[in-house]
């Protein structure tokens, strides 16, 4: 039996088995004890839902084959692995997991393998009240959403709030000066992404209590700053001439003009310069005259050189700390901007009792942070001994602090048994590609060498050495290439992490090729044509070798690479599939759905009017002129509108529209135009949209308008993963997956690259009016702004380079058996990026001849594989819409005793029943549309139900005796329960409050006049006059098929 440490880490490269390594671990854990529900004390979390869902597969399906019979006679892999490393006998194993998974089955729920972010939300419910929310608050997964409308109401104040007003203008100047858009919405959109970002937030923190004011008077002294700065360039330039007139020198006696003309800039106030020229970095240390030059000048510099030197340094730092300041300067209103935004965010989160998924783990860790462990354990309702933590390298720095405390108590505290808890993490920073939402590989790296943030230090650390995923040529090519790019790396500690883990040992399939094209192309727009050209050819020679096309996919950095591709593939015809192939939006159907909805909420709106005519005239096939078609419809009335329709056999009625649910309409549009009979997988996948959204409180087309147009770019058709097309990803989306064959083209990303990335610049606020930092854009220039700058930008540089190297070692480690890298030719690019790389592993490893374009290693056959097993569960291909329009149906809801309106006497019972039901929901008539859609939309009502009731109760609130009582400043009380002395409980429908003692009472009846109506009224009126008011009216109101109102 092997022993279990109680903190173990496993690094584990791609192809590793890392989830079978995981799985085992959990069945130790559950196993060795005989308590067959010990799974409750464990938690096993993840990053995500596919992940969790494979993770529980795993387990469930090992301890369903170790509960087998024939386990004992022939025991699988996994038991073998379980029953060494326990000391457990297979019989003993096969009894144990019998138990244990009828344990779990039977409480399911308590079966905890979930993400981190189920788990943060279970500690936020338990920390609701602590953290200030309501029990009942919302998790808002739709983070960007919140953001754009926050953004909206920031830009919804400017006219308003004067103050705010001239920041969102000079921010608007500063963006023409830059000769950018004057439309701001994208560039503060861009900045709220910031408020995404857990990183991010702790900045952002720190400034929420500055007001705009704040913010203007530090612009103030940034400016004064730069005033004085300014005129201290001059003095010092001034001084230079001066020393130079002093010793008898001009400028023409320089080597060259070099000074002269950086004196008159600085003397001109031009301080945009660069000190890279090689003048400025040995200025002083070579003569400063020419070579052959006269006696008196020589001996004339030789006097003055070291305080012309002082002088030009003291110029060259002033001229840098003015760029500071103007950078400081130029950031101040993105930075208001963004407070501004960040605080209308926090404002809807109250408005709305939501908190965004983003936010989960700043809340929870200024929460816990200074709570004992136990007591957490308390509030959480259970205790875990034994965790383990998939994909580590994902793990944010908060996430991670979250989790210490609940897993220190485990592993520092023995249970009533003797035994402590055990942490086990397994992860892989070369795999660590999400820094931008939070990850941060150097802390699996920290752990991996000697961190430790637990009492209980012993750790024992291992590495999975074997990759059983790639044949073995590329597991050789892999390891090579990586262990030599190491070296371009700046940091030490990341060098180290790819010399040391790319030296996997290769598995039983031998075989598999590698082949590394470089292309030629000028700029970026001769790539994107070359690129898809030299794919195709790829794939087309892979089809003819043998493979199948759903065995190739082509992976890249950036979506619009894929969609470049896509599009020549698919001219070719070859089947692709990928996730912008498959957006909604890009459908004409969907387009059309999207153009008439858009049209029903606004039929005055001539572009969507046009755009609907439009693919309305492509889709009906009709021989009409297009121009003739658009014009017959495009003037017209609704109601000639629908007319004109019936001529192309479209039966779609506006009126019928009125007061269906969103859900019907997009239904009965989809059967009025026939959208399904060739796009029903895109109106299915549509209509599940509508459905997910018409469970929000407040749904309109307008507010579904508004927030497709904020999601139409990510929502895809969902499919199988069977289908026979080639697939094109993002690498992003491929990690954690694996191909037969990976083509990999674009490889030219720099190694470097930090466009649009900001950081968090530290202030003296001292100086600063309290501001401790400022939010910069990462460039070169930061690395003059002293010792501080040199360190943020080298630290920046090391991250950005291990980021861009993990894209690469992810892109190039999914390839199973044959990989393709294109890249383009070195020698027309910078030095450090990706195609220097792969040019530089070709020219030391002896190949490299400048005449060829590709090298390889490996055969380039396909080598003979086992057939796969073909799966089970049948697929079903969806060639119609799994739906109806209701408009057909004759199904209705039975609410009441009366089944049906069947006759006479049925409907007028129902009908008031009905409109008791609804008059209790309406105070004024305001209330009486969206209370007929409330029933409308929980099928209480039918369409015809619905069309007659509306106009039976507006009849009802605008009659001349009744229209005063429903007016929305009248305070009335609906169905109110009214106790008397003899304990009886009386409820009117409606009372009308007049003054603070004066009441007028409504009830309302269905059919004649009844003396008990009446005498009911008097009982009404007897409860109040005994609590003290005076009734001045009592009004019977009659609904029949006309409206009668009796004052009693």
């Amino acid at each position: 039996m092997q022993e279990i440490a109680s903190f173990s880490i496993y690094n584990a490269s791609a192809g590793s088995g890392k989830t079978f390594t995981l799985v085992k671990a959990y069945l130790n854990t559950l196993l060795l004890s005989n308590k067959p529900d010990y799974f409750k004390t464990i938690l096993a979390i993840t990053f995500t839902n596919k992940a969790v869902g494979e993770m529980k597969e795993r387990i469930m399906s090992n301890l369903k084959d170790f509960s087998e019979e024939n386990i004992v006679e022939t025991p699988s892999d996994m038991a073998k692995a379980v029953s060494l490393e326990t000391g457990l006998p297979i019989l003993e194993l096969h009894k144990r997991a019998q138990k244990a998974i009828q344990y779990i089955l039977h409480n399911y729920g308590s079966f905890d393998v979930e993400t981190i972010d189920r788990f943060n939300h279970r500690l936020i419910r338990t920390f609701a009240k602590d953290l200030k929310l309501s029990t009942n608050f919302e998790v808002e997964l739709d983070v960007n959403a919140l953001l754009n409308e926050a953004v909206d109401r920031v830009i919804n104040l400017a006219g308003k709030d004067p103050i705010l007003t001239s920041v969102i203008l000079d921010f608007t100047f500063e963006k023409a000066d830059e000769d950018k858009s004057w439309d701001i919405t994208f560039d503060l959109n861009e900045i709220s992404n910031l408020l995404k970002n857990e990183n991010d937030l702790v900045h952002v923190e720190k400034i929420r209590n500055k007001s705009i004011s704040n913010f203007l008077e530090f612009k103030k002294t940034v400016l004064h700053k730069i005033k004085i700065n300014t005129t201290t360039i001059i003095s010092v330039a001034k001084k230079f001439i001066a020393e130079m007139d002093r010793n008898g020198l001009s400028f023409s006696d320089f080597s060259g003009n070099y000074v002269e003309s950086y004196i008159n800039k600085l003397l001109n106030k031009n301080f945009k310069m660069e000190f890279t020229a090689i003048w400025q970095i040995s200025f002083g240390e070579k003569p400063l005259y020419r070579a052959k030059e006269k006696k008196e000048i020589i001996t004339a510099f030789e006097n003055c050189t070291r305080q012309l030197t002082l002088l030009f340094l003291e110029s060259k730092d002033l001229v840098l700390h003015y760029q500071f300041l103007k950078m400081i300067q130029s950031n101040i209103n993105s930075l208001s901007l963004l407070n501004a935004i960040y605080k209308e965010f926090k404002a809807l989160q109250e408005e709305k009792n939501i908190v965004p998924i983003s936010e989960f783990n700043s809340r929870i860790y200024n929460e816990i942070k200074e709570q004992p462990a136990p007591f957490i354990y308390e509030r959480l309702g259970d205790r875990y001994r034994h965790f383990f933590i998939d994909e580590f390298q994902d793990t944010s720095l908060l996430q991670w602090q979250n989790l210490v405390p609940l897993i220190d108590n485990s592993l520092s505290q023995q249970d009533l048994e003797g035994e402590t808890g055990s942490l086990l993490i397994v992860g892989d920073a070369k795999q660590s590609i999400y820094r931008w939402r939070g990850g941060f590989p150097e802390q699996f790296i920290g752990l991996n060498n000697e961190e430790n943030p637990f009492a209980n230090q012993s750790k024992n650390k291992q590495t999975l050495e074997k990759n059983y995923r790639s044949f073995n040529q590329i597991i050789t090519f892999n390891n090579d290439f990586f262990w030599f790019s190491s070296n371009a790396l700046q940091s030490e500690n990341h060098k180290e992490l790819y010399k040391k883990g790319n030296t996997q040992e290769v598995n039983i399939k031998n075989g598999g090729y590698v082949s590394i094209q470089f292309i030629e192309a000028e700029n970026q727009s001769e790539a994107m044509e070359v690129y898809p050209e030299k794919v195709l050819q790829i794939v087309q020679m892979q089809l003819s070798k043998g493979f199948e096309a759903k065995d190739i996919c082509i992976l890249t950095r950036k979506k619009i690479q894929g969609v470049a591709i896509g599009a020549k593939l698919s001219e070719n015809g070859i089947s692709i599939l990928s996730s912008e192939v498959l957006l909604l939006n890009n459908s004409t159907h969907i387009q059309f759905l999207i153009g008439l909805l858009a049209l029903i909420n606004n039929f005055e709106d001539k572009a969507s009017k046009a755009k609907v005519l439009y693919l309305l005239h492509s889709h009906l096939g009709t021989n009409e002129e297009k121009h003739t078609f658009i014009n017959t419809f495009f003037q017209v009335s609704q109601k000639e509108f629908t007319e004109k329709l019936k001529k192309y056999a479209i039966l779609f009625d506006f009126n019928l529209l009125s007061s269906m649910p969103l859900y019907d309409i997009c239904e009965y549009i989809s059967a009025s135009f026939h959208l399904t009979d060739n796009a029903a997988a895109y109106i299915q996948c549509f209509l599940d949209v509508v459905l997910e959204f018409s469970a929000q409180k407040q749904v309109t087309i307008s507010s579904f308008l508004e927030n497709w147009e904020q999601k139409k770019k990510s929502i895809s058709i969902d499919v199988s993963e069977g289908i026979n097309a080639v697939k094109i990803m993002t690498i992003h989306k491929a990690k954690g997956l694996e191909f037969p064959v990976v083509i990999y083209p674009f490889a030219d990303d720099d190694l470097f690259d930090v466009k649009r990335k900001k950081i968090w610049f530290p202030l003296q606020k001292e100086e600063f009016n309290g501001f401790s930092e400022i939010l910069i854009p990462l460039n070169k220039n930061i690395e003059n702004y002293g010792e501080v700058g040199k360190a943020l930008f080298n630290e920046q540089k090391e991250q950005a380079q291990l980021d861009t190297m993990n894209v690469v070692y992810v892109a190039l480690t999914r390839a199973v058996e044959q990989l393709f890298v294109l890249s383009i030719n070195s020698k027309k690019t910078k030095k450090e990026n990706i195609a220097s790389l792969f040019y530089s592993y070709i020219n030391q490893s002896g190949d490299y001849n400048e005449k060829k374009t590709e090298f390889t290693f490996g055969n380039p056959n396909k080598n003979d594989s086992p057939p796969k097993k073909k799966e089970a569960i049948e697929k079903i291909l969806l060639n119609h819409l799994i739906s109806s329009d209701k408009s057909k149906n004759n199904i209705f809801i039975a609410t009441n005793s009366s089944l049906l309106w069947d006759t006479t006497q049925e409907k007028a019972i129902e009908k008031g029943n009905l409109m008791h039901l609804i008059l209790s929901e309406i105070k004024s008539y305001a209330d009486v549309d969206s209370a007929i859609k409330k029933y409308t939309d929980n099928g209480i009502l039918n369409i015809p139900q619905s069309i007659q009731i509306n106009e039976t109760i507006k009849q009802l609130i605008n009659h001349p005796n009744l229209k005063a009582y429903f007016k929305p400043e009248c305070k009335a009380e609906l169905e109110r329960d009214i106790f008397t002395k003899e304990g009886a409980i009386l409820r009117p429908d409606r009372l009308n409050f007049l003054d603070t003692n004066k009441v007028s009472l409504i009830d309302y009846k269905t059919g004649a006049f009844s003396i008990k109506h009446k005498t009911q009224l008097a009982h009404y009126e007897s409860a109040l006059q005994e609590m003290g008011f005076i009734v001045e009216e009592k009004l019977l109101v009659y609904m029949n098929e006309n409206i009668d109102v009796v004052n009693v």
